[in-house]
């Protein structure tokens, strides 16, 4: 006597038109720490959004995102500056000019191992440079600088 095959799975089968919604499972928030326990809090919120599938259901679903929204200060309540993009001359004696080019004059000549730090870069590898020592601004090739 052959005996019928059934399957487990016919017992949770559910119509592809009428699918399962169920709720998204609460979300824990972790306690903020103190400002003795970190140096640094960066503060973010969720946004909510809404959008509609009427694909599957005709009903709105609510989609939440996150959206930082940062607080730039820190604990003292002042803005901490910008990070700097600081390198060293690679080269013995290198030209600081006047202009992104040799056509510029020379405005100093400048040992390996000075320190400056670099405010602009152009597609053709000139660097908009101030010594670190002395404020100086100058235009250099990029090729000569530390990475």
């Amino acid at each position: 006597m052959a005996k019928a095959h059934t399957s487990d799975w016919a017992d949770h089968y559910v119509p592809f038109d009428q699918p399962i919604i169920t709720s998204p499972a609460p979300v824990q928030v972790a306690q903020a720490p103190s400002a003795a326990e970190t140096s640094h809090v960066i503060q973010a919120s969720l946004t909510e959004v809404s959008t509609f599938d009427t694909q599957m259901t005709g009903e709105p679903a609510v989609i939440k995102t996150v959206a930082p929204q940062f607080d730039a200060t820190d604990e003292t309540g002042d803005t901490p500056e910008p990070r700097r993009d600081i390198r060293i001359i690679a080269g013995d004696w290198v030209n600081m000019r006047q202009g992104p080019g040799t056509d510029f004059g020379v405005v100093t000549t400048l040992p390996r191992g000075t320190e400056a730090e670099i405010i602009d870069e152009t597609a053709d590898q000139w660097a908009r440079i101030r010594l670190l020592e002395t404020g100086q601004v100058g235009w250099m090739a990029s090729w000569l600088l530390s990475d």
